[in-house]
């Protein structure tokens, strides 16, 4: 996964934003958990129901089950590794504004926002858990800000001429 996709269910978000509604980040992270676990579990629980439909003496009841349980973990690891890279990738690259949801969302205090980054990972899983939720709240910052440095570099590209046009 790249640094830029933040989650699977990014254009989601996008589509909740479009009608206005204020989703507070906590219910966008559980959201995007049950849905990740669901269409995990769903996937892999059919999979391996079906091939427990073509061996006779098992059947497709176990492996489902078994397939489901197996996809919900996979769905909830992966929801949870992405929340912790996204949140250190913040903490990297924005460290300032991690460093006031931090105060904002927990009344955390960082002393200092030289290594936000270490410091959150070396804090244990309180500091990591917050930390997690204070990314998701200053998402839609950190999009603006990527858009706004975005927007810069096609006016920059406009203005230095366009002698490298590809076809």
């Amino acid at each position: 996964m790249s640094d830029n996709s933040e989650s699977q269910f990014e254009g989601l978000s996008s589509l909740v934003r479009l009608t206005g509604a204020a989703i507070p980040a906590r219910a966008r992270f559980v959201g995007e958990t049950i849905l990740s676990s669901t269409l995990s579990s769903l996937t892999l629980g059919l999979l391996c129901g079906q091939l427990g439909a073509t061996v006779e003496s098992v059947g497709p009841l176990v492996p489902y089950l078994v397939g489901s349980w197996f996809g919900c973990t996979i769905g909830l690891w992966n929801q949870w590794s992405s929340s912790k890279r996204l949140a250190i990738s913040y903490a990297k690259k924005y460290p300032t504004l991690m460093a006031y949801a931090l105060k904002q969302e927990w009344d955390v205090k960082v002393e200092s926002t030289k290594n936000l980054d270490r410091w959150i990972q070396n804090g244990g899983l309180g500091i990591m858990t917050m930390s997690i939720l204070a990314a998701q709240s200053c998402r839609a910052d950190v999009e603006e800000i990527q858009q706004k440095n975005r927007q810069r570099l096609v006016e920059e590209y406009g203005e230095g001429g366009s002698s490298n046009t590809e076809e």
